[in-house]
This record gives C-alpha cells, sequence and structure tokens, in this order.
C-alpha cells in the first residue's frame, strides 16, 4: 500500500562556482558529499514518521516500504555497533550472557590487583590506573542507561555460515591444498600437547628443530611480500596478547574453526601481538600461528607487538625462565637454541606488519596510534609507505640510527603506547606533548593519548573504532575514551593474576561482540 504523498518542501540552493575554489575537483566531491548527507537526512525524517520506531533503530527498511514520496526508503547509514550482550564463558563449559555496563564498570582485578605494564628495556614499570567509567558524558552529566541485553544468541562463539558471509569470504575459501610444511607443523604441536596437565612433551627433538626450520623459512618468503599495513574485512576474530598461553589459545581456536580447517570457518583471523615471554609455551603458540598464516595466508593476519623485538623477547634477566630466549635454550641447549630464538626474530617478527584496518572503520594495532605533531596530518600515509623498513629492533629509541629515527618512533607509537588513563588530573598536564598526546611512564620515546587525540584520528580518517592490546585487564576486555578504544587481552591467569580472557568478533552485519574466558574458578 502506497503511502500518501507529503506535501515537497523547497530545499535550499546548492551554489557552487568553479572560480571561487582553490581545487575545483575536491570542492566539488565535498559538496557532492554533502548533498548526499542532506539527502540520507531528509529520507530518515521522513522515514520515521511512516514506519514504528522499531524498525527505524534497527537500521532496516522492508523492500516493499515505499517512503511518502513515493520513492523506495534509504536504510539509515550503516555504523559498527557494540552488541549489548556479552558472552561469558566459565570453566570452559558454562556460557552465560552479561551487559557492557557491567564490563566496563570493573576496572580492576580479582581482589582489586593489578598488573604492572610491560617496561621498557632498563625502565621500571608503571601499575596500570585504568579508571574509566562511561557513568558520564563529556559535560560530566549522567549519560543515558544502557541499551537492555538481547536475548541469548544461542551460539557461544559465531560460526554463521550465512549468505552474506560466505560471500565476503570467497575470494579465500577457494579450498587451496594447504602447504605439507603447515600441516606437519601444526599436526605435531597439537598432537605433543596434553590438554588435561596443560604440558608439551617433545620426544622427538631433532624432528622438532626441523620442523622450526622449514616453516620460518616458508612463512618467511610469505610475510616479505605482504605490506606493513594489512586491509582486512568483515567477518573476522580478533585476539589480544597470547604470551604463551596455549591452553587459551587452543581453546579459542577449537571453538572457532571447524573440522580442524579453517577453509571451513568463513571468518578472518587477526592476531594483534605479543605472542611470547611471560607465559610457558611461547615458541609453541607462535608455531601453531605460523602453521595457520602459512596454510591460509588471506585468512589469517598476525600483526606485531611490542614483544615481537629481541631486544625484549631476549631479556632473559627481565623475564628469566619465561622470556622466550630462555625457552628456546631450555628446549634445545644453547647452540640450536641460539639458532631458533635468532631465526624467529630475524625472519618472522621483523616482518609482521605494524597495524591493519577491519573494513575501512576499524583500525587495529598492538599498542595503539601514532603520534600527531600538528600541520599535514600524513600519519597513514607514512604507515602505508612502501619503503617503510622492516626493522630489527625497536624498544631501545635512544639508540636508534638517526637514519631510521621517524620509522622508529612510529613503530614504538604502534606497540608500546597506552590510553591516557588520568586526563581530568591535575598532573596530566605536566606530561602532555601536545594534540591530545602525554609522555608514558613506559619509558624513554612511549606516548599515552588522550580522548581528543583519539576523536582526531577517528575523524581524520573516517574510523569508528581503535583495537589494541597491550595492557592485562581483569575481563580480558577494556572499553574507553567514549567506547571508542577497546583493548583486548586474550590470556587469562595471566602470571596468577586470575583474569579473564577476552576475544572479539566483528560480524559481516557491522556488529561487535564480545567474549570473556572467565579464569579457571578453581586452584591454579
Amino acid at each position: 500500500m502506497m503511502l500518501p504523498a507529503a506535501r515537497k518542501k523547497r530545499e535550499p540552493a546548492v551554489h557552487f562556482d568553479p572560480a571561487d575554489s582553490e581545487n575545483t575537483e575536491e570542492e566539488l566531491a565535498r559538496l557532492q558529499r554533502r548533498v548526499s548527507e542532506l539527502e540520507d537526512i531528509v529520507q530518515l525524517e521522513k522515514l520515521k514518521n511512516a514506519l514504528p520506531d522499531t524498525v527505524v533503530s534497527q537500521g532496516t527498511v522492508t523492500p516493499d516500504i515505499l517512503s511518502p514520496m513515493g520513492c523506495r526508503a534509504r536504510a539509515p547509514p550503516k555504523r559498527y555497533m557494540l552488541s549489548s550482550e556479552v558472552l561469558v564463558i566459565i570453566d570452559e563449559e558454562r556460557r552465560v550472557p552479561t551487559t557492557l555496563a557491567d564490563l566496563m564498570k570493573d576496572a580492576a582485578g580479582r581482589d582489586d590487583k593489578r598488573d604492572d605494564d610491560t617496561p621498557k628495556p632498563g625502565t621500571m614499570a608503571t601499575p596500570d590506573l585504568d579508571d574509566f567509567s562511561l557513568s558520564k558524558n563529556k559535560k560530566g552529566a549522567a549519560a543515558p542507561p544502557p541499551a537492555p541485553p538481547q536475548p541469548p544468541s544461542g551460539y557461544p562463539l559465531d560460526r554463521i555460515m550465512t549468505e552474506q558471509s560466505l560471500l565476503k569470504m570467497k575470494s579465500v575459501l577457494a579450498l587451496q591444498p594447504i602447504p605439507p610444511t603447515a600441516l606437519d607443523a601444526f599436526g605435531y604441536v597439537t598432537d605433543c600437547y596434553d590438554k588435561d596437565s596443560n604440558t608439551f612433551r617433545h620426544d622427538d627433538a631433532p624432528y622438532f628443530l626441523s620442523l622450526i626450520r622449514a616453516l620460518c623459512t616458508e612463512t618467511a618468503s610469505l610475510l616479505e611480500e605482504e605490506p606493513l599495513y594489512r586491509s582486512i574485512s568483515s567477518p573476522c576474530y580478533v585476539f589480544g596478547d597470547i604470551h604463551g598461553n596455549f591452553s587459551d589459545l587452543s581453546y579459542f581456536l577449537d571453538n572457532i574453526i571447524n573440522f580442524r580447517d579453517l577453509q571451513f570457518t568463513p571468518s578472518n583471523l587477526l592476531f594483534l601481538g605479543d605472542y611470547v615471554d611471560r607465559g610457558p609455551f611461547g615458541l609453541e603458540c607462535v608455531l601453531v600461528l605460523l602453521s595457520l598464516k602459512l596454510g591460509y595466508p588471506g585468512q589469517v593476519t598476525l600483526l606485531r607487538g611490542n614483544h615481537e623485538d629481541p631486544l625484549v623477547n631476549g631479556d632473559v634477566r627481565h623475564y628469566g625462565a619465561q622470556s622466550f630466549k630462555a625457552q628456546c635454550l631450555q628446549l634445545f641447549g644453547n647452540g640450536a637454541g641460539q639458532e631458533v630464538w635468532e631465526l624467529v626474530n630475524d625472519t618472522i617478527f621483523r616482518n609482521l606488519p605494524l597495524c591493519a584496518e577491519i573494513d575501512k572503520k576499524i583500525f587495529c594495532s598492538h599498542g595503539g596510534i601514532p603520534r600527531f605533531a600538528g600541520g599535514s596530518d600524513q600519519r597513514l600515509r607514512k604507515l602505508k609507505d612502501p619503503n617503510f623498513p622492516r626493522l630489527a629492533a625497536f624498544a631501545m629509541f635512544d639508540a636508534a640510527p638517526p637514519d631510521d629515527l621517524e620509522w622508529v618512533q612510529l613503530a614504538t607509537d604502534l606497540t608500546w603506547s597506552d590510553p591516557k588513563d588520568d586526563e581530568a588530573s591535575p598532573y596530566a598536564k605536566q606530561d602532555a606533548i601536545g594534540h591530545g598526546f602525554y609522555h608514558n611512564t613506559r619509558g624513554p620515546g612511549t606516548i599515552a593519548f588522550g580522548r581528543n587525540a583519539v576523536e582526531t584520528f577517528l575523524q581524520t580518517y573516517g574510523f569508528e573504532y581503535i583495537f589494541r592490546a597491550h595492557q592485562e585487564k581483569s575481563d580480558g576486555l577494556r572499553l574507553s575514551k567514549s567506547a571508542r578504544v577497546v583493548t583486548i587481552f586474550s590470556t587469562s591467569d595471566y602470571e596468577g593474576h586470575r583474569n579473564g580472557a577476552g576475544m572479539i568478533f566483528v560480524s559481516h552485519m557491522n556488529e561487535i561482540r564480545l567474549v570473556i574466558k572467565k579464569a579457571h574458578s578453581g586452584p591454579l
């Protein structure tokens, strides 16, 4: 049934004179975008008057509904929305939904214990004082109550094989043959793992060593051809720090990968770095992730974190037996162990991308965003520069060669930075370096980014969210800076802190779903 036509109001004319513009093409494009925005606003207002609120709020319009002008109504522009339901997994079995409000209000760990952030080499650690709350808006007024929780979705980790998701993934779901090295490495590591005792048994060290050499050689040739700035499409799973926690990594992968073959899972996988150190099985975690990357290069993206740096993962004095280098030496002895440690750092870690974007709307890195010093904003252009060097190390900013200083600073910003937690503190002004950025207590050359820095970055480049890792959170997930910055930490029971492990799923329907795997309730 056609709705009665409304009297058409005269819209203000849009005047454009090429002689008044220094850059005619840019001005014309800007005006065309503005006209399109005005059309969307007008259509949306008409739609609100004609349809039930529930239809409009869901951002959907049935095909047979016509606008009051007799034309098909446009759906409101799609935005990425955080799902109001958060899935919580307890003891790997019982799954219960919770709400975003529950996640936001709990900033401290169990028993109010917090973990020190990782210091740069030679510096002292500083506690994570993440006390952000979404209970107030910018002006200090009480924010509206959160949306009520949705009914349970019915699936713990979303494996939706819908027509849309399969179409979006058709370029990588080609059922290509998997390289034998990837199959052998994945099979060997998973077969050597005993889930009940959370231990590995490596009975054939020479074969294990030969697998590592072959896997690193083949994966390195693949990584060398990929850019350091990656573009990914949804649907996509996003993981934060792993830190040698094979138990949590294997649990998530077992629930995500159908039939132990990623080609039957219509989703991309994005890992935000920090695969080694501070956990018992850094090498095994790296090998499983490399086998997935080699076997499914179009579906798996591994970013570089601050621990994918030999100056950090080789710091045996600081991390002791849980450093990556110490684990390699323990498994293979001084000679072969040193070879493995150098091989992984030289061929793999230095070639990992530093950042990525999902659907051109979500910026992802291990630490955060690069600093801005004013003037023309060229940050993304530099990050996408094909001449960006593949740095062997960058943790010691003060010791960087002069020619690499700019690149080392960008890499440091992407892997070491944190959200600024106490911007309202009177001491924050002392740490300010301009444009919403602050000095970071992690060490020389590191920064923290505040709300203004986040808003400027998002508005300049059209992003809606920033996904990052780098900090332990009590539930493995944390929202800050008006819920535009999402911290993901994917290892539970981190150094005995009883924290949860978090993971995020970005659906092809522009919905962001949060998953929390709680720490074990029993004794460690």
